[in-house]
């Protein structure tokens, strides 16, 4: 079937031109059954794939823009991690093997979407490569790729690959805009700016009310040159507290790391836009506060940090108090050096 571009285009933000080139390639191919869509997380690879796959199988439901919507088709396996766990479970591998030794429902093809590569081990990347190394007949391999780990080789070698670039503010504020009614201008650009090229991050951050966090965020770095324990708690049980906390464990991550890079381009006289005058203040005092090479060591540990509860399960309590105080340690190695 021959996949309509202006279609699934019309229903895309961004990458308009590397999509047409990808879908192109989708209906010009007729050996390639595997194929690597990659770039940052959160894009719209995988609702990219998903409405592909969902033409290619003739599904009316529109796969796009609802977490709350599972794509349903005998003839369609998507292969994700579930709930909490580290990697995708070895027994959602097993079946999508098994998937492949039947015939196809429609009489169309078989679709596998594994989303992400990023999330599979060792057995999991072999039992990929023992699939795309002697694909079924009318099959598609869709693979996802965040760029978060090194897959293997055998695995690219064996696969097209096409690459999909962060969006563009403009072409985030212009999607969430039309698809959430935002009280003010102001809130629209801040979560647009904080998105980080990401719709997924900004979705995410305004259902979990992110903008208030990274606000009191910033708010709490502006002047770091004293330790104020009440504060810090105050802070850290503003997030162990609300209903939805490990999502927001996850955001605070993120928007940590929002800020580093951007006191590090700050540093590196990159001309930014700000949320507020919180966060331009906190990242001016962060610059002139904080060397570049503290800056890069505090985003290693930042990285630490995380792994560790998430991975070491470390409580979320310490986790961040330890955190917070390696932040300020920081400062004051970086103010003792230049004295």
């Amino acid at each position: 079937m021959l996949i309509e571009k202006n279609i699934i285009t019309s229903k895309i933000c961004g990458n308009l031109n590397n999509i047409e080139f990808f879908i192109d390639s989708l209906n010009n191919s007729k050996d390639s059954r595997a194929w690597i869509l990659e770039g940052p997380k959160g894009i719209g690879k995988a609702a990219l794939i998903k409405l592909i796959s969902s033409f290619i199988l003739n599904i009316s439901k529109n796969p796009l823009l609802s977490n709350n919507e599972t794509l349903l088709h005998p003839d369609l396996f998507i292969l994700e991690k579930v709930d909490d766990k580290k990697n995708i479970p070895v027994d959602q591998i097993r079946k999508l093997r098994n998937f492949f030794s039947k015939t196809s429902f429609g009489d169309i093809a078989r679709i596998a979407i594994i989303d992400s590569v990023n999330d599979l081990n060792n057995y999991g990347h072999n039992a990929i490569l023992k699939i795309i190394e002697e694909p079924p007949k009318n099959s598609f391999v869709f693979i996802v790729n965040h760029l978060t780990t090194i897959i293997p080789a055998t695995i690219k070698s064996r696969c097209k690959t096409f690459k999909l670039r962060e969006l563009k503010q403009s072409e985030v504020s212009g999607f969430l805009a039309d698809k959430i009614n935002f009280e003010d201008k102001a809130s629209l650009e801040a979560y647009s700016l904080l998105s980080n090229g990401s719709i997924g991050n900004a979705i995410d951050f305004f259902n979990n009310n992110a903008i208030d966090l990274y606000t009191n965020l910033c708010i709490y770095f502006k002047d770091l040159r004293s330790f104020d324990d009440k504060t810090v708690n105050a802070f850290i049980n503003s997030i162990n507290m609300h209903k939805n906390k490990n999502n927001l464990i996850l955001i605070f991550f993120r928007l940590l790391e929002y800020f580093i890079n951007k006191v590090i381009k700050t540093k590196a006289f990159i001309k930014q836009n700000y949320c507020d005058d919180n966060e331009e203040l906190a990242i001016k005092y962060f610059s002139e506060a904080i060397s570049l090479n503290n800056l890069f060591e505090l985003k290693d540990n930042i990285t630490s940090y995380y792994n560790n509860f998430y991975l070491l399960n470390t409580d979320l309590h310490s986790t961040l108090y330890s955190l917070l105080i390696d932040i300020h340690n920081n400062i004051l190695e970086s103010n003792n050096a230049t004295k």
